[in-house]
């Protein structure tokens, strides 16, 4: 009977030996895929399991170098998709940089020529207009013949005014047009120019206002010719387009900006065209029927010398009842305002 106990004794002890060796083997084997798997998420792929186990183990172990083979072989191919996918985002980078400088340059040479020609071509019309008024002041012409040389004056002063327009966009754009700032006497300023564009009122039989208000400085400081520019261009375009009734200017004054309105009684302009008559060559009516002559360049020389004087313009309009063309330029420099005797509003009108 002893030596029956000790026979059970015996087996059970190799048997608990056993499963605990087993146990070992599993856990040190279960061990291992914990750290292979923790590799895997945080993306180390290189990383192996232990094949040398358990069948079952082994075979998990299998599995999980397959799918570390899989992944791996998939980032490698990415890597090498997105390095190729970089090459060519650089190389049609570089070729789209190439092509800008190609037509910033074809843009500047361009905008060069038309300044150069449109100098050349402003020259010899200045002498035929000289000449022109010769003759006319000389006497010696009359009836068709005295006609026919006024004609050729006024279509040779529109000529000079399409190419004045071409000069100067093209110096805009090719970024010749200097602002030079001085002291600009404003009524002065603003006389000069009424008295330039009465003409125009007394032709077309409209009333044309003008008024400065009272808080307006004498002194203002900008680019007076950039600032003239401006005001013509606003001016020409009211007379131009305004058949019967008015043509306004109004300046003024607003915190540190200085406000001149130019309004007129014409035809007025359709609201989806108000966002694309500061577009170069852009008319309300662009058809070739159209009554009103012009190059569709004056408005756009406004926009771009206002944002050069660090200012805006904007317009208010409705279809019959005429147009508002609103500029805002900032005042600069020390403001010195008229005496109170000055009169503050000038107004002029032809009925």
């Amino acid at each position: 009977t002893l030596r029956g106990f000790a026979m059970v004794a015996v087996v059970t002890a190799a048997t608990v030996v056993l499963i605990v060796s087993v146990m070992f083997r599993v856990a040190r084997s279960m061990q291992g895929l914990s750290l292979v798997a923790r590799a895997y998420s945080g993306g180390e792929y290189s990383h192996r399991a232990d094949t040398n186990t358990l069948n079952e183990v082994a075979a998990l172990g299998t599995t999980f170098n397959q799918m570390a083979d899989s992944i791996q072989q998939r980032e490698d191919d990415l890597r090498e998709s997105n390095a190729t996918l970089e090459k060519r985002v650089q190389e049609r980078t570089a070729a789209l940089e190439r092509a800008n400088v190609e037509i910033r340059e074809a843009s500047r040479a361009k905008d060069e020529f038309l300044s150069v020609m449109s100098h050349e071509l402003r020259t010899p019309l200045n002498a035929i207009l000289g000449y022109q008024g010769i003759l006319e002041l000389m006497g010696v012409l009359e009836g068709e013949n005295l006609s026919m040389v006024q004609r050729t004056q006024a279509n040779a002063r529109r000529l000079l005014e399409l190419i004045n327009d071409v000069l100067d966009i093209s110096r805009i754009e090719a970024g010749r047009m200097e602002i030079i700032p001085t002291d600009v006497p404003v009524r002065d300023f603003i006389q000069r120019i009424q008295d330039q564009m009465t003409v125009l009122a007394a032709e077309k039989n409209l009333g044309f206002e003008v008024t400065i208000g009272d808080t307006v400085p004498a002194i203002i400081n900008t680019d007076e010719d950039a600032l003239h520019k401006i005001v013509v261009n606003l001016l020409g375009n009211a007379f131009k387009f305004t058949d019967d009734g008015h043509v306004s200017l109004t300046v003024k004054q607003e915190a540190n900006f200085l406000m001149m309105t130019v309004t007129d009684t014409g035809m007025g302009i359709p609201s989806h065209m108000q966002n694309v008559i500061f577009e170069r060559f852009r008319q309300v009516d662009s058809t070739s029927t159209r009554s009103h002559g012009g190059s569709g360049l004056g408005l756009s020389i406004v926009q771009q010398i206002c944002q050069l004087l660090g200012g805006q313009v904007r317009v208010e309009s409705e279809v019959g009842m005429g147009s508002s063309f609103i500029v805002t330029l900032p005042i600069q420099g020390e403001l010195t305002l008229e005496p109170q005797s000055v009169t503050p509003a000038v107004e002029v009108a032809y009925e």
